[in-house]
């Protein structure tokens, strides 16, 4: 297992999780035509806040990160990102593992959504996320927590 480490962000942090974020969903967008380097760097910036958003690094050296926030009665998970040369290789399972660790000290559910054909949705199913609903892009998962909360 590689060693890393979760390090908090500020908001000069937000061009190098730019970068990182059009590594690790080229492919799946490209897929479904959807690959645009201004459309990613939006979407991160409109839902950026430092706050919530940790880095993930290894040797020093980002590789990844994720931003996780309270929304009234469960958590969001708006991104978690790996760069390729690092997936598949249990940092995303221990991250996610941990996220649930947080979901059930808080009794909050987890909720994300997910590209359509990336491959983050077998990773998100394979964790114990139910699918809740589709829209022409993405898919809409839930980790139940607290059955009391949907």
């Amino acid at each position: 297992m590689i060693e890393y480490n979760i390090v908090a962000t500020t908001s000069n942090d937000l061009d190098e999780l730019i970068n990182i974020r059009i590594v690790a969903m080229k492919s799946s967008l490209e897929k479904i035509g959807r690959f645009d380097i201004e459309r990613a760097k939006k979407r991160l910036v409109n839902s950026f806040d430092a706050k919530y958003t940790k880095k993930i690094t290894v040797d020093n050296a980002l590789i990844g990160f994720y931003a996780l926030r309270p929304v009234d009665n469960y958590l969001k998970l708006d991104h978690l990102y790996i760069i390729p040369e690092y997936q598949e290789k249990g940092i995303g399972s221990k991250i996610i593992a941990s996220i649930i660790s947080e979901g059930a000290e808080l009794n909050k559910n987890i909720k994300l959504c997910a590209l359509i054909d990336s491959e983050a949705n077998n990773f998100y199913v394979k964790h114990g996320f139910i699918l809740t609903k589709k829209d022409e892009f993405d898919n809409y998962y839930e980790y139940i927590i607290n059955s009391m909360s949907i």
